[in-house]
């Protein structure tokens, strides 16, 4: 996963962005070596991912108004 540091003057859609981005990318940097099943850390990071991407959903929680997010919630645990 990359680290992400934020300006101070960075908005609230701009961090959700990155955050978000942030997240995607590191499950889809992942997913060949998981699928393939040789290699137990790209398992392990892909949840890694999908931890982070719920933690960040909560987080930004109250800017996304869109229903579907609380089943996808429910649906990753």
């Amino acid at each position: 996963a990359e680290k992400l540091e934020f300006p101070p003057e960075v908005t609230l859609e701009e961090g959700m962005r990155d955050s978000l981005r942030g997240c995607v990318r590191q499950w889809f940097a992942n997913q060949a070596a998981a699928f393939d099943g040789r290699d137990i850390e790209g398992v392990h990071q892909m949840r890694v991912a999908l931890r982070r991407l719920r933690s960040a959903l909560h987080f930004f929680r109250d800017f996304i108004p869109d229903p579907p997010l609380d089943e996808f919630r429910d649906r990753s645990k």
